[in-house]
């Protein structure tokens, strides 16, 4: 019998999205280290989904490498949680006073993160409705 499950993580959606998140949030840890008007409590507010989703990058590489079934309800939560954040966000910046570059990079940013988590999703979603054990 084989058992498919753990091939859930060897989708090239699992790094992508860790890769994905670790790029842009890196950057954005970059950009709030060389901003100096932001004040000292402004900065450790801002750095707190940079954390939050450099720990989710991480997690999807892991799950990737280690392909253990523990990982399968993080990630997955991880992806919703991304998706949700995002779509929130370019609601808040597309109708906030900012540029238009700003506003185009934030969308591009949001799509492609809700993209690749819903990939991401139905992938998991496809793998779960195989049952355990089936012959394939």
């Amino acid at each position: 019998m084989l058992d498919v499950r753990p091939a859930r993580f060897r989708h090239w959606t699992v790094p992508a999205f860790g890769v994905w998140n670790l790029v842009v949030w890196l950057t954005r840890a970059r950009n709030l280290a060389s901003d100096d008007t932001l004040s000292s409590a402004s900065r450790a507010a801002w750095f707190v989904p940079v954390v939050v989703f450099c720990a989710g990058g991480v997690l999807c590489l892991v799950a990737y490498w280690k392909g253990r079934e523990a990982y399968a309800m993080p990630i997955k939560a991880f992806a919703l949680g991304a998706s949700l954040y995002w779509l929130v966000r370019a609601v808040v910046v597309l109708f906030g006073e900012h540029n238009a570059g700003f506003k185009v990079v934030h969308a591009l940013l949001a799509l492609l993160t809700i993209v690749v988590a819903g990939q991401l999703l139905r992938v998991q979603r496809r793998v779960e409705m195989v049952p355990q054990g089936a012959f394939l």
